[in-house]
């Protein structure tokens, strides 16, 4: 029987087949020392998932803190001056900046699982660090201001200290 024309040759004497050979050099997929582990991406995934409730969190302890400290300053400037609301407003305060550092620092420490280009563009997540930045140096400012109106106790500047904080905030 004759051996058919598409049919594979023989290996040879030696068992090693002559047309079995690769041209180009075995190539590795690009990043496979960069691939992130199952774990890694879970640990990111939780952390930023806590973040983004912690955020929401944060934003009404915020707006409980204006919403208290506008009363305060209301009560304390331009009603009967009882002070009923300056231990609230104080502790809100302290919760609220409290709860945006932990915010934060669960954002800061979330292992990164994927290497990016250095400049990978404008994106939204770009915009929401650029604002908490911004947003960071108005809370440092604020909580600043805050105390050093407290501070002003007696003074006669203390209303344009309050003043300037009510509307900073």
């Amino acid at each position: 029987m004759a051996a058919e024309p598409d049919a594979p040759a023989a290996p040879a004497a030696g068992g090693v087949d002559p047309m079995s050979f690769d041209l180009l050099p075995p190539v590795e997929p690009p990043f496979a020392d960069s691939t992130p582990s199952v774990s890694l991406v879970s640990v990111r995934r939780t952390m930023l998932t806590v973040h983004q409730s912690m955020g929401m969190a944060t934003f009404a302890l915020l707006a409980a803190t204006v919403a208290v400290g506008h009363l305060n300053y209301h009560d304390r400037f331009y009603g009967s001056d009882r002070g009923s609301l300056e231990r609230a407003h104080r502790a809100l305060a302290y919760t609220t900046e409290t709860a945006f550092l932990a915010t934060g620092a669960l954002a800061l420490f979330a292992p990164e699982p994927d290497a990016k280009p250095a400049l990978s563009g404008f994106d939204s997540t770009t915009v929401h660090k650029l604002a908490m930045l911004a947003a960071t140096l108005c809370m440092v400012g604020q909580v600043g201001l805050g105390l050093y109106t407290a501070s002003r106790e007696g003074y006669v500047d203390q209303l344009t200290m309050a003043r300037a904080h009510l509307v900073a905030g």
